[in-house]
């Protein structure tokens, strides 16, 4: 019976593994007829699905700033998961400029989370000459606001745009209008945004502008939520060697009712933990024992290993 069963199992998992294909481009078809654009992982990894997608999306593309909330949502998903998901050069090109384009949504949510998935996922080989032009009209339109974009810049090798950034951290506003009343509303600033890109440069100037305004944020929630992340973004060892002066800090937010406590030593070595070589073996071997992770930093602090972002 059990060799009946096997062989039963086996007939099946071959049955459904020649099937595939077709599953695949039945699915491909049902969703792009009714606009549905939501994957799961194990379809978008498939480079069957892959290759035949990707046109389909470009067909798409032509009309999706028309359509409702909701679609427009699933199908930035679907391109943002297919980037990820780490295809092909040519094709990977094909979806960062279906990214940019996505940033021109009728949704100010949307444009916005089309533009930080960008920057956060981009990868240089991907901006030729033409994408470069879009990225250029996006950062200079009139009326959008577009500023999440400019850390992208600080990725490419692209005199202008960095010129772009220095004129911008250089005369641009500190604060705009509708963020005055925002904590940290600074932070979505021409001048923040545009620092961020020269501090990836190596632009001291502008590193030190960050660090200014950072040391004097009294809000620990802005920290925790926002700046912090930024440091870690910019991934030099200028920013990296800011991060680490929290690590020898031993400040807690009060304790509240229903809120969890945080601490600056805690939350930093967790941002610190992909970036740093070995400190993920430190922090696990030592149970987060703050004498032992900031011994480590003592013996290596001016020699630690910043690793390539994924």
């Amino acid at each position: 019976m059990k060799s009946m069963s096997l062989i039963t199992m086996l007939s099946l998992l071959t049955t459904f593994a020649m099937a595939q294909p077709v599953d695949i481009k039945e699915l491909i078809n049902t969703r792009i007829a009714a606009r549905n654009f939501n994957f799961p992982d194990s379809i978008l990894s498939n480079r069957e699905f892959q290759q035949r997608i990707i046109p389909e999306l470009e067909k798409a593309n032509k009309d999706i700033l028309a359509n409702p909330h909701d679609i427009c949502d699933s199908y930035y998903w679907a391109l943002t998961d297919l980037y990820r998901q780490n295809p092909e050069p040519e094709i990977r090109g094909k979806l960062a400029e279906l990214m940019l384009y996505g940033c021109l949504d009728q949704s100010e949510w949307l444009r916005l989370n089309n533009m930080h998935f960008l920057v956060r996922l981009a990868r240089p080989a991907d901006f030729n000459a033409q994408r470069l032009e879009m990225l250029k009209a996006l950062i200079l339109h009139p009326t959008l606001h577009t500023t999440p974009l400019f850390p992208l810049v600080g990725k490419l090798d692209w005199p202008e745009g960095e010129r772009l950034m220095r004129r911008f951290f250089e005369q641009g506003p500190e604060l705009l209008p509708d963020d005055a009343d925002r904590p940290g509303g600074y932070r979505a600033s021409p001048k923040w945004r545009a620092a961020m890109a020269l501090a990836q440069k190596g632009d001291q100037a502008a590193l030190d502008y960050l660090i200014q305004k950072t040391r004097q944020e009294e809000d620990r929630d802005v920290l925790y939520s926002m700046l912090f992340y930024d440091f870690a973004f910019i991934r030099t060892r200028g920013s990296i060697d800011f991060l680490i002066e929290y690590v020898y800090s031993d400040l807690r937010e009060p304790v509240c009712e229903d809120h969890l406590s945080r601490d600056d030593f805690n939350f930093v070595i967790s941002l610190l933990r992909p970036i740093i070589k070995d400190l993920h073996g430190v922090i696990s071997a030592s149970g987060r024992k703050k004498d032992i992770i900031r011994a480590w930093f003592d013996q290596n602090r001016t020699r630690y290993e910043i690793l390539p972002e994924n």
